[in-house]
């Protein structure tokens, strides 16, 4: 069994496609999807759509989760929040329509799977939160807790944009990084190939090359803030946009 599991689509429809037409290539057997669909890049809608089409398993991201809640917290938003980012929320909500909230309203927050011998828990920030981020400043109790309260050889999980892995007692806990956001600094889009035949199991990265300066012409002709165009550009995170569109570099 070959699973493509991606995250952290971000809107970003020519990054999606370019990872959908790799997992192809790859001989992946199925597609899973980690959450975060919605929010920064032209194409949510599209995004929802065309993952609802191919995937096989799916669940829900904290950022989908904030833009599906848009009508109870759009005044708060725009009263306290970052304007840029109340806006972004708010767009993403608009741009979805009726049939696309339904889709990505539907999702559940984590999934569990056997594949092979293999128990696989999939879930967006961490088995007991979409929000949390795991990564190398978790606490080694704090993997040890999400471990138990997983009860899997496998976690997939996304919400850093950055590719790490983790190994905590019997439970591999592990995140490719982002297909539509990636933040360390390479652009291509980031998923991963997953490889179990019974008790074997093998795991890999895949940067996938894909038209960033398409993304960056809808970024402006659809007017959002240019921010987002260099972030396709340059894969980095918003604030380091913000600050390289302000002239402060790094």
């Amino acid at each position: 069994m070959r699973i493509a599991f991606l995250t952290d689509v971000h809107g970003n429809l020519p990054a999606l496609e370019a990872v959908l037409a790799d997992a192809r290539e790859q001989g992946c057997d199925e597609v899973w999807d980690g959450g975060d669909v919605v929010g920064y890049h032209p194409w949510p809608a599209a995004c929802v759509e065309r993952l609802a089409d191919v995937c096989a398993l799916a669940v829900l991201g904290n950022y989908d989760r904030k833009v599906l809640r848009t009508p109870e917290r759009r005044e708060r938003w725009l009263a306290r929040k970052d304007p840029l980012k109340a806006r972004t929320l708010i767009w993403a909500w608009e741009e979805l329509g009726p049939a696309a909230r339904l889709s990505l309203a539907a999702r559940p927050e984590v999934a569990a799977r056997m594949v092979g011998d293999r128990a696989v828990l999939v879930c967006h920030g961490s088995p007991l939160s979409r929000r949390e981020p795991l990564g190398p400043a978790t606490p080694r109790a704090r993997w040890a807790e999400l471990a138990a309260a997983a009860d899997a050889d496998l976690v997939l999980h996304g919400h850093t944009h950055l590719p790490h892995a983790r190994r905590e007692g019997g439970t591999i806990f592990y995140t490719p990084g982002s297909v539509g956001r990636p933040q360390d600094g390479d652009p291509r889009a980031a998923y991963a190939v997953i490889t179990v035949v019974g008790r074997g199991l093998s795991l890999s990265v895949r940067r996938v090359a894909y038209d960033t300066a398409a993304v960056a012409a809808e970024v402006a002709r659809r007017r959002l803030p240019g921010e987002f165009a260099v972030m396709a550009r340059e894969g980095i995170s918003l604030p380091r946009a913000q600050r390289r569109l302000r002239g402060g570099g790094r």
